[in-house]
């Protein structure tokens, strides 16, 4: 998938996120071996052919893809509810970039107010530390709100200060697997 930024709002989220969807779907993968270790190793060396990351393998598509989702389910959240915790928050539009390895994964832009943001998908045992990560690479830079959108089910075993969200952090748990049935029911 290019790195070009997306811009993503009520109008058209549906449409582009749709043709996201269409490109997993796509997506041509190693099938399960009867030799367990031949299988894993296809899982993280064979390059896949389709997808929206083509010629990475399984492995690396599935963190990119899920990152992904991360991002156009809490921005279709943040286009839906301008609400994060107890902070409304003036875009109607966010322009977003996809497995990104410099700059933000979104940025909106509401005539002087600006928003960054970072988003990501871990495991639980992984949460505190990306978190950190994050958080400090958001923590000095210039912008009226700083947002982090994370898959929720990260929390597990964790717990988070709803009070922690302010404009200059503000924190966002998507819920992947519900949204995703709501999505596939629409779609």
């Amino acid at each position: 998938m290019k790195n070009s930024p997306k811009l993503l709002n009520l109008m058209n989220i549906k449409e582009k996120l749709t043709k996201y969807l269409d490109l997993i779907k796509s997506l041509e993968h190693p099938m399960h071996q009867d030799d367990i270790l031949k299988f894993m190793y296809l899982l993280k060396r064979d390059r896949l052919s389709s997808g929206p990351y083509p010629n990475v393998s399984l492995f690396e598509a599935v963190n990119r893809i899920f990152s992904d989702l991360v991002i156009w389910l809490g921005v279709k959240q943040l286009l839906n509810d301008r609400m994060v915790d107890n902070t409304r928050l003036p875009f109607t539009e966010y322009k977003v970039r996809f497995s990104v390895r410099a700059g933000h994964d979104l940025e909106a832009d509401s005539g002087t107010v600006h928003l960054i943001g970072e988003a990501f998908h871990v495991a639980p045992s992984l949460y505190k530390k990306k978190l950190a990560d994050t958080v400090k690479k958001l923590q000095d830079k210039n912008a009226d709100y700083k947002l982090i959108i994370f898959n929720s089910d990260a929390l597990e075993n964790h717990d988070r200060d709803p009070e922690k969200s302010n404009p200059s952090m503000l924190y966002l748990p998507v819920y992947v697997p519900k949204t995703l049935n709501e999505i596939s029911n629409l779609i």
